[in-house]
């Protein structure tokens, strides 16, 4: 079955909105991240679909993109330039394994970091909320 990638990205950014508003950032945190990086596949799909996706998280996920996003393609060109700029600081301390982590992980300041850049990764990538 093929991934669905906007689908997810879209129900990984509601569950989390739903916890974030309840106060429970590590989990909020964790999903926002995931529908980032749905979003971030989904927008290499769209731009690449005779490759396949990368089976990589985030942050580790951004260097490909850049890679195989090419620079003369204009419809890619928002995605380059938001994962450009914020190559350094593109989730840069979300971890994939902080699933595992003790509660009071993610703070509140991380979740609405993280959750500012999926809304810019969503547009980005061409996907209405």
């Amino acid at each position: 079955m093929p991934e669905a990638y906007e689908e997810a990205a879209k129900r990984h950014y509601t569950d989390a909105k739903i916890l974030a508003a309840g106060q429970r950032f590590d989990n909020a945190g964790h999903l926002i991240g995931f529908a980032t990086e749905c979003a971030l596949k989904h927008a290499l799909g769209l731009h690449e679909p005779q490759k396949e996706n990368p089976k990589l998280h985030l942050p580790q996920i951004v260097s490909v993109m850049l890679k195989r996003l090419s620079s003369r393609n204009p419809k890619a060109a928002t995605l380059r330039t938001l994962l450009l700029q914020g190559q350094a600081t593109f989730f840069h301390d979300y971890d994939v394994s902080d699933r595992y982590s003790p509660n009071g992980t993610v703070t509140s300041a991380m979740y609405e970091q993280w959750e500012s850049l999926a809304k810019r990764t969503f547009g980005a990538a061409g996907i209405r909320q």
